[in-house]
């Protein structure tokens, strides 16, 4: 089943309203994990993890111009693991299309069809280094919110994106 969902922002903090839907989300579905782009403590990036206590949305940052990997590949394992439990994962459109071709070629064992999953839509990433050079300037929550602010109006240079970002057609 196919759900779309838009979400009012207040105050135009994107990522608070995000983080706020997830939480009342997680409440509600009774979630015991989630696979979700997560800031990470000691290091200027942000990485797909999985989460167990919905205090750790607080973390949660799908808008970040970065993908370190496609999270699809990580569906098999993250199921199995979670046999049993009421598990989700929040994925870029690129990812959604890489795990509907996983389900296609069935390479994902059967648990991978239990688990939720959210699509976010993209606002293109930046080479790891590219990424690096701008978080070190401005920081991580800086670059997030220039993304989120120019999303729109294609603020960004896509030369700096990443080649897969820079010929996508489905960035929704």
């Amino acid at each position: 089943m196919n759900v779309n969902r838009l979400i009012q922002v207040r105050d135009g903090n994107t990522l608070r309203a995000l983080r706020e839907f997830l939480a009342a989300w997680w409440r509600h579905f009774g979630l015991d994990a989630l696979l979700v782009p997560v800031e990470q403590q000691n290091s200027a990036t942000v990485a797909s993890l999985i989460i167990e206590d919905p205090a750790e949305l607080a973390t949660v940052n799908p808008f970040a111009p970065i993908m370190l990997s496609n999270a699809a590949a990580a569906i098999g394992d993250y199921a199995q693991r979670y046999r049993g439990r009421r598990v989700a994962a929040m994925l870029r459109p690129c990812e959604l299309r890489t795990l509907m071709e996983l389900r296609e070629r069935q390479r994902l064992p059967a648990e991978a069809d239990t688990v939720i999953t959210l699509g976010v839509d993209c606002l293109a990433t930046f080479p790891e280094d590219e990424y690096a050079k701008r978080v070190q300037a401005h920081g991580v929550e800086a670059v997030t919110r220039e993304a989120l602010t120019y999303a729109a109006e294609g603020g960004f240079s896509p030369p700096k994106f990443r080649t897969a970002c820079q010929i996508c057609a489905w960035p929704a």
